[in-house]
């Protein structure tokens, strides 16, 4: 019996008056169950007909979503801001980092207190799981040219490492396998910082002696800023691939679009 007989039912017996209220309370109720069991099955027809879409076809092949797999090379100061940035975005994260959270750390990197003395790797995701049941995988080791190939299965590669050094690796592998690569560094008096493609980036290596980039909580907000900047340059680029570049200051940023 379907909600239009229901109704007539109803309607007919309210006039004839032979319903007391309980009686019409139960005809009410089915009568919304029948209409909410017609609502979802009709919302059921429309997922089925809707034709399946390519959410990433920039690419030149079908991703599902959540298997797009973005990379993040160092969790300190970008890094590890970087991450929460993300944990609302639908990817497969995955970190890198050898080194343990130490407390000049906890003023400018989104590490805790309970972190210290801690690889960063597990402490962020630990903390990501914690906070907002995020999930990602850890790989606390050393970038070298020996272990390089664990990033080979990443959609997106994201550098934000302080050293030359590993940077020089990450971009050599990254268009060795042509592997789009984005990189995010900032100067030591947080004064620049920059966000920029494989294709457009120099690397600049830190002097032997100078200030230690981000060990007090002077620049966060100016790292936290740099980091959100990288934060959409990976989100326009996983979701529509777009490739952004920003050059930022406390004064001001620009922003420049690469070539695809």
């Amino acid at each position: 019996m379907n909600l239009v007989r229901w109704t007539e039912i109803f309607l007919t017996h309210q006039e004839k008056k032979v319903l007391d209220l309980n009686q019409q309370s139960i005809l009410i109720s089915v009568a919304f169950a029948l209409f909410a069991v017609r609502e979802a099955k009709l919302g059921l027809w429309a997922l089925r007909e809707k034709p399946e879409q390519n959410p990433r076809p920039f690419l030149g092949r079908r991703i599902p979503v959540m298997s797009f797999k973005v990379f993040i090379l160092g969790v300190g100061a970008l890094g590890s801001h970087l991450v929460q940035f993300l944990r609302s975005e639908e990817l497969t994260l995955s970190v890198l980092d050898f080194d343990r959270t130490e407390a000049k750390n906890l003023l400018s990197q989104f590490h805790g207190l309970p972190s210290k003395g801690r690889l960063k790797v597990e402490a962020i995701k630990q903390t990501m799981l914690f906070l907002w049941g995020g999930k990602l995988a850890a790989h606390p080791v050393r970038l070298t040219a020996d272990n390089v190939e664990i990033l080979g299965n990443a959609n997106l590669l994201v550098d934000c490492f302080d050293n030359g050094e590993s940077r020089r690796l990450v971009a050599a592998f990254a268009k060795h396998k042509k592997i789009p690569c984005i990189h995010a560094g900032l100067a030591a008096d947080g004064t620049f910082a920059r966000v920029v493609w494989t294709d457009d980036f120099i690397v600049d290596d830190e002097p032997s002696t100078g200030i230690p980039t981000c060990e007090d909580g002077a620049f966060l907000p100016f790292i936290a800023l740099t980091a959100s900047y990288l934060a959409l340059a990976v989100q326009a680029f996983t979701r529509n691939g777009q490739k952004f570049a920003y050059q930022i200051s406390p004064g001001g940023t620009f922003r420049v679009q690469s070539a695809r």
